[in-house]
């Protein structure tokens, strides 16, 4: 696996229709009702499997009833349903979204689900709490490309067509943590901020040994200056071995490195914690 190139996109192919629907629906409803329609097309996508990420197929491996687990950069909630799902109404899923409309969309979808075991948290992670600026690409349907908001530090981005930017709020999750018993996931997707997260999460994750599921991306960690195997020598410091999960036969791929990674969920887990995830290791 050391040589392989991962190139993960989830994203589901937008048809004329559906592009024109959304132009227009931007531009005529006001912004609470638009959250309302994108947050029912968002359920209906999810539950059907049409907006999906490979790695979701182990959460119901990794998790149990009662569990708990985070969702770091929640978006529209896809990997948050997911989890509620698995963790069950005694379980416990604390999800983090910063951007205000992405927020309202994912407490719209929460909300449409009926999901009464999430914990809606309005703000982003990072290694230190406080008050930062963030960037939402503009789409070409007018709307803002909520999949690829990021920290506004963040440097080496293309020029793009437009763009608004937002002040959020920021947490440690050492901080937000600190009183729970348990923490048996945590699933990072923050556009190349994840070692910053990790880095503000690193007692919590030296105190429950939580599976990790975090996007790693090349491009977007260098424009904080880090790099994909200074993530994986920080999980590696802590106990973790890094794996790949293969969709295709269901198998998990030890990673020596990660330095040849240009974009992918990567999944972390430390011996003792593998759990039935073990059943899947090649």
């Amino acid at each position: 696996m050391a040589g392989e190139v991962l190139d993960q996109n989830p994203s589901r192919p937008q048809t004329r229709v559906r592009e024109a629907g959304k132009w227009l629906l931007w531009r005529v409803l006001p912004r609470s009702w638009y959250q309302r329609v994108l947050a029912r097309a968002k359920v209906r996508d999810f539950r059907s499997g049409i907006f999906r990420e490979p790695e979701l197929d182990l959460v119901g491996l990794a998790l149990e009833p009662g569990a708990v687990a985070v969702d770091v950069g929640a978006n529209h909630g896809m990997w948050t349903l997911a989890l509620s799902d698995a963790v069950g109404p005694d379980g416990t899923v604390l999800a983090f979204e910063p951007v205000p409309f992405t927020f309202g969309t994912l407490a719209a979808v929460a909300d449409r689900t009926e999901h009464s075991n999430v914990m809606l948290m309005q703000a982003g992670c990072s290694d230190a709490a406080g008050s930062f600026k963030m960037v939402i690409p503009d789409q070409d349907a007018g709307a803002s490309d909520d999949l690829q908001a990021h920290l506004a530090d963040r440097d080496g981005d293309p020029e793009s067509h437009g763009s608004t930017s937002v002040t959020c709020e920021m947490v440690r999750l050492d901080d937000v943590l600190d009183p729970l018993s348990r923490v048996d996931l945590i699933k990072l997707d923050i556009e190349g901020a994840e070692l910053k997260a990790l880095q503000g999460a690193r007692q919590s994750i030296m105190r429950h040994e939580p599976t990790v599921i975090c996007e790693v991306d090349r491009g977007y960690l260098a424009g904080f200056g880090q790099t994909p195997g200074e993530l994986s020598r920080f999980m590696t410091e802590l106990g973790y071995s890094a794996y790949h999960y293969r969709s295709e036969d269901s198998k998990l791929m030890p990673m020596d490195s990660l330095d040849s990674v240009r974009h992918g969920n990567i999944v972390f887990a430390t011996p003792g914690k593998l759990g039935r995830l073990e059943s899947l290791i090649s």
